[in-house]
């Protein structure tokens, strides 16, 4: 218990350090956090996320396919591995791979792999082309989920008939609910819409 107790408060001021972007001292405090608490997959992926913030790009990797491997259900943390395979950060770029790891964790319900899933199949990464049924398939799902980012997407594909019929309704709707959540470029793209200026043919999730 007070190992637990010991990890928990070494979290919670590396999770204050995290967020004043002081990476450093949250490695410091997530790695002897983790000494208490080796199995807790959260805890190790916030110290994969601190060490990729901090430009350790080969140590995230090694970190986060620690705790991919020995916990499958620790999904941000298949979500950030997949992340550094598409970009080819610390490990040579690889869509397959990429897409294998969203894939999982997507399947299993979560928003931001779902969302990158759906970008991927959009952009055609790792496939022969673009696959639009797919990518509307799973940024409906993420934006059912809470993604802004999906939510903004599928405003686009809606507008565009991309992956689905056009709907205009549908597109106003999406963009509605995305400016709601603060998206960016939402409220410019609603105003467009309903002022009849919004161009219909560029693709841009």
């Amino acid at each position: 218990a007070g190992g637990r107790q010991n990890a928990r408060l070494l979290q919670l001021v590396g999770d204050a350090c995290a967020e004043s972007g002081h990476w450093a001292d949250a490695i410091k405090h997530y790695s002897a956090a983790a000494q208490h608490a080796p199995q807790d997959a959260k805890l190790r992926t916030s110290l994969a996320v601190a060490h990729q913030s901090a430009g350790h790009t080969q140590q995230a990797v090694n970190e986060s396919r620690r705790v991919v491997s020995e916990h499958p259900e620790a999904l941000a943390a298949a979500n950030n591995l997949a992340l550094m395979y598409s970009d080819g950060r610390g490990v040579p770029q690889d869509f397959a791979e990429a897409n294998r790891l969203w894939k999982s964790a997507a399947d299993q319900g979560h928003p931001m792999a779902q969302f990158n899933l759906g970008l991927m199949f959009f952009r055609g990464q790792g496939l022969p082309a673009p696959d639009y049924n797919e990518a509307a398939w799973w940024f409906g799902q993420a934006a059912e989920s809470g993604s802004v980012d999906a939510q903004f997407a599928m405003g686009e594909l809606n507008a565009r008939g991309l992956g689905l019929p056009q709907n205009l309704g549908e597109a106003e709707r999406w963009y509605r609910i995305a400016a709601g959540s603060g998206h960016p470029m939402a409220k410019s793209r609603l105003q467009e819409l309903q002022a009849g200026t919004l161009q219909t043919t560029a693709a841009t999730p």
